[in-house]
């Protein structure tokens, strides 16, 4: 297990390199307001993010037809990370002290989220996640100015670990991209299991890097350890390089589940290879929302891209500015430390449904969905029937386990 303390610690060092009295948010001056989009556009955060950012350019274009936020257009400055904690500060600190940012959404991944949230704490600006969501970033490292709209790791696992438990799966392996959020997830789901089912058995673990696109070695070592089921904290290009390899290596016909996280960027390029009758979870997927909201958003979101289908990348992008919006309009300003204010215990009219961001930790009650994957009717690729919306402030922390960490 890689050590909490030691990634935290270095990043703070980078972030202390500059003061945070060298430079001062860009408030509205002009006509415009800078907003910083911050995410990984290489490695396997790259198509994540590309729909995130469509998420995020459709509602900063509805903001800005509508007149702005306080009457001052959103200037979007889009920054790449390259998926690398380093990279990630030296981008974020570029985007406080030479563009002079007041507001950043981002990014992808959550070690570098645990890295810009030190900067943004230290330089007092507005950071909203809405693709990473480490739960240590809100649980043991929330400050004043971090919000999520993504539903922490912590959440989405008690929430899959519910079903599953349900099921005659005793024997399981584990298989996690080795970074923060493969760690943290995995330890959520089994500290959730071993509660509801403490005969489950944990026969082996395996960790590939992030990057790695070959697993035909994990595959055929969880073959030979013969689990009933498999907890895959995988996602995006290496959930699809892994369904591919293991389908291919006769997995899915020797373990009852490959549990993962079954977006809707892995099951549209996948189309009828994703196995069937898989559980799985997903954040904020279309077959799964409803509403007059949601529709809308549908249908202006196909429109402006190609007839596209918006995954959940996208729909929680365009939560994220709109959730920015609605703290904006709440405090009337555009200062950080009044907008924090404001966000701080709002609710917002989400796609998802009505959010409320809890003062305590600043996340928001998101839900998540869980169910298997299945044929669909209407599209070419596979979805999920059964599914289950277990809503946030039923899975996270309660404020008395918070004051706990």
């Amino acid at each position: 297990m890689i050590s909490r303390s030691r990634f935290v610690v270095a990043v703070m060092v980078l972030a202390l390199v500059a003061s945070p009295m060298t430079a001062g948010p860009a408030m509205a001056q002009g006509k415009t307001v800078k907003v910083g989009f911050l995410s990984g556009f290489t490695s396997v955060c790259a198509p994540l993010t590309e729909s995130n950012l469509k998420g995020v350019r459709l509602g900063v274009e509805q903001i800005n037809a509508a007149g702005g936020l306080l009457g001052d257009k959103i200037d979007l400055l889009v920054r790449d990370t390259k998926t690398q904690p380093d990279e990630g500060v030296l981008q974020m600190r570029r985007l406080l002290l030479e563009d002079k940012v007041p507001f950043v959404l981002g990014p992808c991944s959550s070690a570098v989220n645990i890295a810009i949230s030190q900067l943004s704490k230290q330089f007092k600006r507005i950071q909203i996640s809405s693709v990473a969501n480490t739960h240590r970033a809100t649980e043991e490292l929330g400050h004043k100015y971090y919000f999520q709209v993504v539903p922490n790791t912590r959440m989405e696992a008690r929430a899959v670990a519910q079903i599953a438990a349900k099921q005659p799966w005793k024997r399981w392996v584990t298989i996690g991209l080795d970074y923060e959020w493969g760690h943290v997830g995995i330890e959520a789901f089994l500290q959730k299991m071993k509660e509801l089912r403490p005969d489950i058995e944990v026969v082996k673990q395996y960790w590939p890097k992030i990057g790695e696109t070959d697993y035909n070695t994990f595959i055929t070592g969880i073959q030979a350890d013969k689990p009933d089921a498999v907890i895959a904290f995988l996602f995006g290009p290496a959930l699809i390089n892994f369904t591919r390899q293991a389908r291919g290596l006769g997995l899915y016909d020797q373990v009852k589940s490959v549990v993962s996280l079954y977006s809707v960027d892995m099951l549209k390029p996948m189309g009828a290879e994703t196995p069937l009758n898989q559980l799985g979870w997903a954040r904020a997927p279309f077959f799964a929302l409803e509403g007059p909201a949601f529709e809308t958003f549908f249908k202006q979101y196909r429109e402006r891209y190609n007839n596209d289908i918006p995954d959940d990348w996208a729909v929680m992008g365009y939560d994220a500015v709109m959730l920015l919006r609605a703290g904006v309009e709440k405090s009337k300003s555009l200062d950080p430390d009044k907008v924090a204010d404001a966000l701080s215990g709002i609710t917002l009219q989400s796609l998802r449904g009505p959010i409320t961001v809890r003062a305590a930790d600043h996340m928001a009650s998101v839900p998540v969905f869980v169910g298997w994957t299945a044929e669909s009717k209407e599209y070419p690729f596979r979805v999920f029937r059964d599914t289950v919306r277990v809503p946030g402030d039923q899975l996270w922390l309660s404020e008395s386990e918070l004051k706990k960490r």
